[in-house]
């Protein structure tokens, strides 16, 4: 018995989802990769091992900070599945270049973790960082300003909110690429706060809107 074409449209885009989570978990795994001890030469000592573990700090750190900002860009996109109930071409290749820029920041990531304290790699990875969030509000603004690919009952203010929110990472990264030009430790501790900034930024959001 051959599909109703309802059901054919819900199972691609179910397919779509699920091949963009298979892509943002891919991407999580590779930030781990990129974590492994430096090589000790000669005898191992405690001391020796000590030191391997300070100079591993920079890779665990930018792990955890990719690991948080790609779990925010996945959170936002299980979201905005939850509402959309068909596709076109048009929505397939923006979500493609979303996934593209997601699967690219296990190497910014790599880079500013072996070089810390450096210009170059922070600007590289803040760089994909702003490029990916701008591949993110371009989903978002594609989909609100389709809504015949949008469920009916989607609450409009949930839109405008995740539309809104979607701006405020490649803000956030694209302002800690200005201030390393005055401080990098700054810079570096900026980018660090995102996480801790996100939920708080949303919550005000929320208050103003709600008014």
């Amino acid at each position: 018995m051959a599909e109703a074409p309802d059901d054919k449209t819900t199972f691609q885009v179910e397919r779509l989802a699920f091949f963009s989570d298979a892509v943002f978990a891919i991407a999580i795994t590779l930030l781990a990769l990129n974590v492994h001890p430096p090589p000790i030469v000669g005898g191992v000592t405690e001391e020796k091992l000590g030191r391997a573990l300070v100079l591993m700090l920079p890779s665990v750190i930018g792990f955890v900070l990719s690991f948080l900002v790609i779990g925010i860009y996945w959170r936002a996109h299980h979201r905005l599945f939850r509402w959309v109930q068909r596709y076109d071409d048009r929505l397939v290749a923006v979500n493609l270049r979303l996934l593209l820029c997601v699967s690219f920041i296990p190497c910014p990531t790599a880079f500013y973790s072996q070089y810390p304290g450096t210009r170059t790699p922070l600007l590289f990875y803040c760089g994909s960082l702003v490029v990916t969030g701008l591949a993110n509000y371009h989903l978002w603004r594609y989909l609100t300003q389709h809504h015949n690919l949008l469920d009916p009952a989607t609450p409009p203010l949930d839109l405008l909110l995740a539309r809104r929110r979607s701006l405020f990472i490649p803000v956030w990264f694209a302002t800690a690429a200005v201030l390393s030009y005055a401080s990098l430790w700054a810079a570096g501790i900026l980018m660090m706060c995102v996480p801790l900034a996100m939920p708080l930024f949303t919550r005000l959001l929320r208050r103003r809107y709600a008014r």
